[in-house]
This record gives C-alpha cells, sequence and structure tokens, in this order.
C-alpha cells in the first residue's frame, strides 16, 4: 500500500550516510502552499513536488506530494483526490489498519481540522528506531496525508511539532 511504501521510504532516506546526526545549522521554514491544492504548510526548505495519478475503486485519483529530508527529518504531505466520495471515518479507518499492519501504533486520536475528519498517530517503525508522525485529514473526497519521520526521541521536537501543527486547510 502507498502508506507503508512512504513510511519506508522515509526511513531509508534517514538512514542516507550523515542523514541522522543532527545538523546545529540554522533552519529556515518557508509557508508552501500549491495553487488549487487546499492547504498549506511550513517546510524547513524547498519540497521537491511530484503530481502523478494513483489508481483507485471509483477510477484515476490526482496525487501531488511535496517531501524533503533536513536535518535528520523527513517531511511529506499529500493531497489524494479520489471521484466520489466515501463517509469521512470510513477513510480514516482504511488508512489506520495500514499503519496498524505497518509498525506498532502508539497513538492514535481523532480530531477535527477545520470542518474535516482527521487523525494524528504515532507509529514505531523500523524495529522502533523511528517514530512517523501522520496527520491524516478528509472530507471523504479530497485525503491529506501530512508524514514526518524522526529518530526515536525526536518525535515531540519542535520540528516535527511546527510541521505537523502548521498544516491549515485553504479554500482551493
Amino acid at each position: 500500500m502507498k502508506l507503508m511504501r512512504v513510511a519506508l521510504l522515509a526511513v531509508s532516506t534517514l538512514l542516507l550516510p550523515g542523514a541522522i546526526a543532527a545538523s546545529h545549522a540554522h533552519t529556515s521554514w518557508t509557508r508552501f502552499q500549491t495553487p488549487g491544492d487546499g492547504y498549506s504548510i511550513d517546510f524547513p526548505g524547498a519540497p521537491t513536488v511530484t503530481r502523478d495519478t494513483l489508481p483507485s475503486r471509483v477510477g484515476p485519483a490526482p496525487h501531488v506530494s511535496a517531501a524533503m529530508t533536513n536535518e535528520g527529518y523527513s517531511y511529506s504531505v499529500e493531497l489524494t483526490t479520489f471521484a466520489s466520495a466515501s463517509p469521512p471515518d470510513a477513510v480514516l479507518d482504511l488508512f489506520g489498519r495500514a499503519f496498524d499492519s505497518g509498525g506498532k501504533v502508539r497513538t492514535r486520536t481523532r480530531l477535527k481540522v477545520g470542518a474535516d475528519q482527521a487523525t494524528l498517530t504515532v507509529v514505531e517503525v523500523g524495529d522502533g528506531k523511528f517514530i512517523l508522525t501522520a496527520l491524516m485529514v478528509t472530507d471523504g473526497t479530497r485525503v491529506y496525508q501530512v508524514w514526518c519521520t524522526s529518530l526515536r526521541g525526536q518525535e515531540t521536537s519542535a520540528s516535527v511539532t511546527r510541521f505537523i501543527n502548521s498544516f491549515r486547510l485553504v479554500p482551493p
């Protein structure tokens, strides 16, 4: 499933030589927003943006992702837009099951972002060496996935907190 591929990619990115070593360089956070995608978020630099289409049960689903690695953290935000709506709780449950099978779930909290349903999930991956903090937000048609992967012990750092908490829904 795409969810686990992203988590594994994030973990493998952290394993690159030098990626785990903490850098003391000043990080300049900037607001990131792509026109028409309905969200904004702070990144600690310029992410790489990819647009493609994913297969789904209701037909091709436009997909956009923005991702980067910085100072030992892996950051990603994705938007998938489906052709027809599903109940938001069902969408969140589907993604929750993917987390359940891909690592050890520490916490999962239901919440709202604007008017949309959301979950905040913290998962141990890579034999517990890495922590994936993920915010999933959906209105049933648009699914936003906000991820930050860190070393164990860094999951409540200012970098993870800022990235996750900076996500905002904006008019598309």
